[in-house]
């Protein structure tokens, strides 16, 4: 995560890699199961709104090739964050 400005407030970019790990336990035993690399990138807003309280808007988007698909899978996401500093 890179935070553009050293104020109380800062646009920020922010990227990254994991894996989704998708299991149907549509009964009592599982059914299928899939562990997939990822990879997302995504932007937003950090506000110091103390000197210990940080909070972060974020949005973004996050990909994976699941097994049995064509296409790359595609899941957009937005996160409220809420922290402390000291």
């Amino acid at each position: 995560e890179y935070n553009f400005l050293r104020g109380r407030f800062s646009p920020l970019l922010r990227a990254g890699l994991g894996c989704y790990d998708i299991t149907d336990n549509a009964g009592y035993w599982t059914t299928y199961g899939e562990t997939d690399f990822s990879w997302n990138v995504g932007g937003g807003f950090r506000w110091n709104a103390t000197d210990h309280l940080v909070l972060k808007l974020v949005g973004g988007a996050s990909w994976t090739e699941l097994k049995n698909s064509s296409s790359t899978a595609q899941f957009g996401f937005v996160t409220l964050s809420i922290g402390a500093s000291f």
